[in-house]
């Protein structure tokens, strides 16, 4: 799974453990996202940016025990992420 390989992944730059904390709580990996988003969390953030991912890792990880929630949760971080980048909008890119 997508999830292993983040996790696996040496670099352990923000945007790394983010995409891994995530991956693993769409694949139901709740004791490895929360690992994750706990570890990302720890991080001092410098930037406006990294401010930005601590406050969306932690409200995913306040969803985290509620699959839909969470799911809906990522959803609109992806839309959000695409509309900044004048990207136009995914069908249910988390269905399938």
């Amino acid at each position: 799974m997508i999830s292993g390989f983040l996790d696996a992944e040496p670099n352990r730059q923000l945007v790394h453990m983010f995409s891994a904390a995530v991956a693993a709580g769409l694949n139901r990996e709740s004791e490895l996202s929360r690992k994750r988003f706990h570890e990302m969390l720890s991080y001092s953030a410098e930037y406006e940016w990294e401010a930005k991912l601590h406050s969306e890792a932690a409200a995913l990880l306040a969803l985290l025990d509620d699959t839909a929630q969470f799911r809906a949760a990522v959803r609109r971080i992806i839309d959000a992420r695409r509309a900044q980048a004048r990207l136009p909008p995914l069908a249910d890119c988390l269905e399938g």
